[in-house]
Formats: structure tokens, C-alpha cells, sequence
């Protein structure tokens, strides 16, 4: 797979959020579930056995990256 990325300057980002809702919306959506995701893995290591865990990742793994077969 080819991959193509781009990167832009942090004021021209900060800008552009500025000027676009939808950009920004989307920005902050993603930044917050990756924090809920961040505590939902501290929360585990710190509260959950071993064999639980990996259980929930699994389960978690299959739900973000599986395919229904």
C-alpha cells in the first residue's frame, strides 16, 4: 500500500481550525476518544487481572480492526 502524508505548519493548522466548525469538531472529537481510550487503558493495568485483560483487548481489537466473516 502506497501511503501519502502531508504536513502543515502549527499556525496555518491553528488557522484553518479557526476558520472551519466541522474541522475543529472533528479534531476535538478524536483528541477526546483518544483520551477516554487512555483511561480505559490505565484504569485496566491499574484495576484488572491479567487474563481479563487480555479478553478486552481482544474483544476491543476485533470491534476496531475485525471483519465479520
Amino acid at each position: 500500500h502506497d501511503v501519502t502524508y502531508f504536513t502543515i505548519k502549527v499556525d496555518d493548522f491553528k488557522h484553518m481550525m479557526q476558520q472551519n466548525f466541522r474541522l475543529a469538531q472533528s479534531v476535538m472529537l478524536y483528541l477526546g476518544e483518544r483520551l477516554r481510550k487512555a483511561e480505559r487503558q490505565w484504569e485496566s493495568l491499574i484495576l484488572k487481572d491479567v487474563r481479563t485483560r487480555i479478553v478486552e483487548f481482544l474483544k476491543e481489537s476485533a470491534g476496531e480492526r475485525g471483519r465479520q466473516v
